[in-house]
C-alpha cells in the first residue's frame, strides 16, 4: 500500500527573476509515495520542476527518482499525527504536527481501531497465558 501526496503548480508562468528557496517559484507542493506499516507511512520526495496546469509537459526527477528527501506520516491517533521530513537539496528538515479537520470518519477510525487493540490484547494473552506450542517432527 502506499500514499501520494498531490502536487499543484500556479496556473502562469511567474516573471523572470523570481526566485523560490524550495523548487521553481510557480512549485506549490512536493510528491512522495512509500509503504504504509501500521500508524506510519515512510516517503520518498519528488521535488518536480517547471509545467503549467492543465498543460503536459515531460517532468525531469532527481536520478534516482524519489531522492530528493524523506517523509515520515506518523498518526498518533484518529484526530492527529506528524509529519517528519528531511529534503537536503535545500537543508530543511523538522516535524509539523497535523491535525484532522473533517471528523466525518472519526468514528468509524476510532472503532477499526478498537478492533485492532483487542485483537493484539487477545493474541497476547494466547501467547502469554500458558499455550505452548510443541514442535512437529515430519516422519
Amino acid at each position: 500500500m502506499s500514499l501520494q501526496v498531490p502536487q499543484t503548480r500556479d496556473t502562469d508562468v511567474p516573471p523572470l527573476g523570481v526566485t523560490a528557496i524550495l523548487g521553481s517559484a510557480a512549485h506549490r507542493w512536493l510528491t512522495a509515495i512509500g509503504p504504509i506499516t501500521g500508524n506510519e507511512v515512510w516517503m520518498n520526495i519528488d521535488i518536480a520542476e517547471g509545467g503549467l496546469f492543465d498543460t503536459p509537459v515531460i517532468i525531469q526527477y532527481a536520478d534516482p527518482k524519489g531522492s530528493d528527501g524523506t517523509a515520515v506520516l506518523t498518526f498518533d491517533s484518529c484526530g492527529s499525527g506528524t509529519v517528519e521530513y528531511d529534503i537536503p537539496p535545500i537543508n530543511r528538515q523538522g516535524i509539523i504536527p497535523i491535525q484532522r479537520v473533517a471528523n466525518d470518519n472519526i468514528t468509524l477510525c476510532e472503532a477499526l481501531m478498537d478492533q485492532l487493540h483487542q485483537s493484539r490484547q487477545s493474541l497476547a494473552a494466547l501467547l502469554h497465558g500458558g499455550v505452548r506450542f510443541w514442535p512437529l517432527a515430519v516422519v
